[in-house]
């Protein structure tokens, strides 16, 4: 079973991927179940659609707690009030019989660990991001596999894709005697353990169509002007690039196998 559990469509207000766009790469990919986890919203994309082309849509949410971390919930359903504490969002996902992941730990403002650190509620996550595609672990890959072990974390490799050709460039597949069909990824992956999953990276496609920081956007001209203009006027300048960038497209994947955990 290859997953990816950590992904944006068009709902998140910094996404653009289309439904066609994500079942598409998810085809191309081989990605058997996908997570779609907008920042503080319900997942609105259709699950039958994705039924009907063979990939398990995976209802989820990208909480923002009220000190601003970022906490996944997956297979949630239900709305929740913004700006919540970590231990009422993390309450929330449990009562809706959730998986709890914990997105780039030390990414600066919204890392869990960045803000919270080794605080009393880490044993509730059930899975933690060595590898996620919009920001680099490399300073934090001891720090994650220490925690991950400390607190019976499962560490897992994501997309955090915000555009079609994002979608599935950090996967991780599931290797144990379970059968994937679509239905039973829950029981998947609550059985799996680290020892059965395999993190995957495609290096080629990330370097060249992964998230990243432009030099000119760290410029004080760039990040003075950039909050005067309204949103909806830097949304649609977005969307016409994005519409002919063909950022929508995928290709095969090239995955390489993240091991540095198993050196650790």
């Amino acid at each position: 079973m290859l997953v990816d559990l950590h992904n944006h469509s068009s709902y998140s207000y910094d996404g653009f991927s289309s439904e066609k766009e994500i079942i598409n790469a998810c085809k191309i990919r081989k990605i058997n179940a996908i997570a779609i986890t907008e920042h503080d919203e319900i997942c609105k994309l259709n699950y039958e659609t994705f039924k009907k082309n063979g990939v398990e849509l995976i209802p989820g949410r990208e909480y923002t707690t009220n000190n601003g971390a970022h906490i996944i919930g997956l297979f949630v359903t239900d709305e929740f009030e913004y700006g919540s504490s970590r231990e009422d969002i993390i309450h929330e996902i449990k009562r809706q019989n959730g998986l709890v992941l914990m997105p780039h730990p030390w990414k600066p403002v919204s890392g869990y660990m960045s803000l919270y650190n080794e605080d009393r509620f880490i044993d509730k996550f059930d899975f933690i991001e060595l590898v996620n595609g919009g920001w680099s672990s490399s300073k934090y890959t001891s720090e994650i596999i220490r925690i991950s072990k400390k607190y019976s974390l499962r560490m897992v490799s994501s997309s955090d894709s915000h555009r079609g050709c994002q979608v599935g460039l950090c996967a991780t597949r599931i290797n144990n005697s379970s059968t994937f069909k679509i239905g039973n990824s829950k029981e998947i992956l609550k059985a799996a353990q680290q020892a059965d999953l395999e993190l995957l990276i495609d290096n080629k496609m990330l370097s060249k169509k992964g998230r990243r920081v432009r030099k000119f956007q760290i410029s004080k001209f760039y990040q003075y002007f950039v909050p005067l203009i309204p949103f909806y006027i830097k949304r649609s300048l977005k969307l016409i690039q994005y519409y002919f960038s063909r950022d929508g497209d995928s290709s095969p994947s090239n995955f390489n196998s993240f091991e540095e955990w198993k050196c650790d």
